[in-house]
This record gives C-alpha cells, sequence and structure tokens, in this order.
C-alpha cells in the first residue's frame, strides 16, 4: 500500500505533520511526502519517509492545486491532504470570514491542540504526540564539536524571531542584560533568519548564527544547549521535539494549541489586561494588531515581562 502525505507550508508547519508518518508507516504504508523545500530539510534522516516529491515553491491557481491535488488521489491509496491544516482552519488569516469573528466565536472554535488536529485530519484519532527530528551522525558529530567550546557554561539557544511581526520578542537584549546580573556562567546562541541581525547583540558570551545558520542546523541544536527561549517559531516548535527545557513565548496561540505536550516547557504569554490575547489569527501586517503606544509593535508579545522569563530561566538554571 502506498501513502501520500502533502503538506507546503513553513518550518513550524512541517513538525507538526510528523506524527504523521510514523503512524502511516505502522499501519503498512509505503509513504511519500509531497512537500518544498523546508520540509525536505525539515524531515531529513526521518526513517517513516520512504520517498519525496518535491514541489517548487511558487504562485499557482486554484485549478492548478485542485489538479495537482486529484492526480495524487489516483496515484495514491491514501492521499493524505494536509494543507491549512493549521492556518485558515485553527489560524484564520485577513481573508477568512473567522479573522473577523469575536475573540470568543474565534477562542471557541480554534482552541485545539495543533498535532491533534493535524492527525485527526490525516485520519487518526491518536492524541499526545510531538513532533520528531531525526538527526544523523554527521550532525551529531558537528554539533557537539561546536558545543565543546561552552564547556562549564550554561548555554541558552535564543530564538530570536518568525515570520510574522508578533514573533519577535523586543525585550530580549535587556532580558540578557538582567539575566547576565543574576546568573553565572551564561552563554547565548542567537538565531534566526538574517532580518533577525537587527535584533542580536554582542558580547563574549554570545555567539551570533543569524542569517548564518541554515535552517537545518537551528532546528537540530536545540538538543544540545541547556535551554531555548523564544517566541512561536518554527525553531520552537522543533525544540518541543526534544527534552531540553524550553521557555516559549506565545503571542497567537495558546499553551493547549502548541506546547500541551512539550516536556520541560513553560510557556509565557501577556498579562490578562491584554484582552486581545490569545487572538487566534494569522497576522501579516502589524496595523491588524492591537499595538503599544511606545513600540508600535502587537501588544501580545511585548506585554510579555523580562522578569517573568528571567523567573523561568531559574526553573532550570543549574
Amino acid at each position: 500500500m502506498r501513502a501520500c502525505v502533502l503538506r507546503w507550508g513553513a518550518i513550524g508547519d512541517h513538525v507538526i505533520v510528523t506524527p504523521t508518518f510514523r503512524l502511516l508507516k505502522k499501519a503498512g504504508y509505503e509513504v511519500t511526502y509531497h512537500t518544498n523545500a523546508r520540509g525536505v530539510e525539515v524531515t531529513q534522516n526521518n526513517p517513516f519517509i520512504d520517498n519525496y516529491i518535491v514541489h517548487q515553491d511558487r504562485k499557482l491557481t486554484g485549478n492548478d492545486i485542485h489538479s495537482i491535488w486529484w492526480e495524487l488521489e489516483q496515484r495514491f491509496d491514501r492521499f493524505v491532504n494536509l494543507t491549512h491544516s493549521v492556518e485558515v482552519t485553527l489560524l484564520p488569516t485577513k481573508g477568512d470570514d473567522l479573522f473577523f469573528a469575536s475573540k470568543e466565536e474565534r477562542h471557541a472554535k480554534c482552541n485545539r491542540n495543533y498535532y491533534d488536529h493535524t492527525l485527526e485530519m490525516a485520519g487518526f484519532s491518536v492524541t499526545g504526540r510531538n513532533g520528531e527530528i531525526y538527526i544523523g551522525e554527521d550532525e551529531d558529530r558537528i554539533a557537539r564539536k561546536f558545543m565543546s567550546r561552552f564547556r562549564g557554561k550554561f548555554v541558552i539557544l535564543w530564538v530570536l524571531a518568525g515570520s510574522s511581526p508578533h514573533k519577535a520578542y523586543p525585550w530580549s537584549e535587556l532580558t540578557v542584560q538582567e539575566l547576565r546580573k543574576k546568573y553565572r556562567n551564561l552563554a547565548f546562541i542567537t538565531v534566526g533568519d538574517s532580518y533577525s541581525r537587527i535584533l542580536e547583540w554582542e558580547g563574549k558570551d554570545t555567539y551570533n548564527a543569524s542569517g548564518e545558520w541554515s535552517v537545518r542546523r537551528s532546528i537540530i541544536m536545540p538538543k544540545y544547549v541547556d535551554l531555548v527561549i523564544g517566541p512561536e517559531t518554527g525553531v520552537m516548535n522543533a525544540a518541543g521535539c526534544f527534552d531540553t527545557p524550553k521557555i516559549l513565548l506565545l503571542s497567537h496561540s495558546t499553551e493547549e494549541n502548541l506546547s500541551k505536550y512539550w516536556k520541560n516547557c513553560v510557556s509565557l504569554h501577556a498579562p490578562e489586561e491584554i484582552k486581545c490575547w490569545p487572538c487566534h489569527r494569522l497576522i501579516h501586517d502589524v496595523t491588524d494588531c492591537p499595538q503599544t503606544n511606545i513600540l508600535k509593535r502587537p501588544a501580545c508579545i511585548t506585554n510579555i515581562k523580562p522578569m517573568e522569563i528571567i523567573k523561568a530561566v531559574g526553573r532550570f538554571y543549574g
């Protein structure tokens, strides 16, 4: 029997899909993943994927998309279409009616765990699964060699930003300054895309990797550090695959949505007075967010207090 899973999303989307491959393989299927280049990178070394069909990211018409889906349905015994398994369905966009519904209505419909919901769409009644990242021998050797420079240090991997304006914590450097005062022998690694460099800080205790490391390297390194801190990003989704302690800064999602099953995780979010949280919206334009008066940034991420992060670090430090 042959099964095809289709998902063209971003880094975090591919992480969320990964439990599906194991279950399909267990059911006796030869598994093909129809995905984009990011999906191949995220799922590299996955023993439950037999083949790939790589979709080249480009603009497609609705007819083009449905033609691809129809062809896959004919070619495979089981076609698992996970398009909009999270976005639109549980995170409506500006083009969706639910985006403009009341917060109460969105919360009632969207406050479901992303992993559970994705498995349900794939036809499984299994719940409670996390993502799965598989690290090759060469990757493991290179990562351990890199980490040897931090012997005797408590190493924090700081994920600076994601793909949306609410996925960048503006007080990262300020928080680090206070952490340095409170805890000894800290070391920091900063990761993100090239645009994240504007959020980086310098110091003898800091290794800046934004725009330097590949996606693949960024998503496996959470396994090797002592703590991971960051907003809702693909790298944080990858961190959820490992037992490494982590501090997740929630923005448009809840703990139920994202980190419910993650091990060793403290999930922080905006205080009660920020009435828009959780919005359960996919925000691309900062003007669609309630904003603070100072930075003109989304209120949900801006109002997570640095002292809350520092307190959470204390739960894992040492």
